[in-house]
């Protein structure tokens, strides 16, 4: 999880345009990888707590930020489910629990800064969901 959370956090997101108008290659290619490393830490956590990662959906959103990253984690036996949202313009991550893999609107909202302790707590947060 470590190596991953390297790999989310070291893509650079430089030389961006003072007008935000539009975006230069540099930073197109920035925006890629960091949404591409997104969805590989939420499947490497999925497979981490034993789960699948459903419905990953990436959105790039604006000039000034890397955008999105969200998808479900469901439990082994795909009875309970955890939505996830990564956010690179707030540096968070949104938790919650969903009850199916297209509930966009489910249980209490859960917030923690995008770092990799924090993970930790989402992480715990997911394992003792699913283990309840």
């Amino acid at each position: 999880m470590k190596q991953t959370f390297w790999k989310l956090n070291s893509i650079s997101y430089e030389d961006m345009p003072e007008t935000c108008e539009h975006e230069n290659e540099h930073n197109l290619t920035g925006k890629k990888q960091w949404l591409n490393s997104g969805v590989i830490l939420l499947r490497d956590t999925a497979r981490e707590i034993g789960g699948l990662l459903v419905n990953p959906s990436k959105n790039p959103s604006g000039s000034i930020d890397r955008g999105y990253v969200s998808g479900f984690i469901n439990s082994q036996d795909g009875t309970k489910t955890v939505y996830l949202s990564l956010n690179d313009g707030m540096q968070d991550v949104l938790y919650r629990t969903a009850k199916h893999a297209k509930d966009y609107t489910g249980g209490s909202n859960n917030t923690q800064p995008l770092n990799e302790e924090s993970w930790e707590h989402v992480i715990d947060f997911i394992k003792n969901y699913f283990n309840s």
